[in-house]
């Protein structure tokens, strides 16, 4: 129930294409994921900040949701994988493909989260420098910032 919608922070913050009423949205059932068409960011937890501070902005609260990480990630990673087809409730079940960014735990601003609050922590302090790797089917794709095709795309790209 409830509309779908794609939303790239990013790109329509530099667009000026102004802010996404999420509040309102989610209020009337809406489901969201996150993507991009932008030369400007590919940082998915930049574009779930920005999507979550322009309602701050907007409504003049704190808070978007009682527990903003927790419903930002969850809509956003349920919902993408309902558009790619997946069928996949639980972040991680057995039997179905394990897919995964890995955060490096000694990064300092991770260091000081006690556990309960790890999740805020990653969303709301975490850059790309701060991933030690990519996880796709159970198998490191990134690792250490290398791509395991790395070259390959660079060729192509080229």
């Amino acid at each position: 129930s409830g509309a779908n919608a794609v939303l790239c922070p990013g790109t329509e913050g530099n667009l000026g294409d102004g802010i996404f009423r999420l509040s309102e949205f989610a209020k009337e059932g809406g489901h969201w994921s996150i993507g991009t068409d932008s030369h400007i960011s590919l940082n998915p937890l930049e574009d779930l900040r920005w999507l979550d501070y322009a309602q701050r902005f907007t409504t003049h609260k704190r808070n978007t949701f009682d527990d903003g990480a927790q419903v930002l990630i969850s809509k956003t990673i349920h919902s993408g994988r309902k558009a790619m087809g997946i069928e996949q409730n639980k972040f991680f079940e057995i039997g179905k493909p394990f897919d995964a960014v890995v955060y490096n735990s000694k990064s300092p601003l991770l260091m000081q989260s006690d556990l309960k609050n790890t999740l805020p922590a990653i969303l709301y302090t975490c850059d790309t420098s701060d991933i030690l790797g990519t996880l796709v089917n159970g198998k490191w794709i990134v690792k250490d910032q290398k791509h395991i095709e790395g070259e390959q795309i660079r060729k192509r790209f080229k």
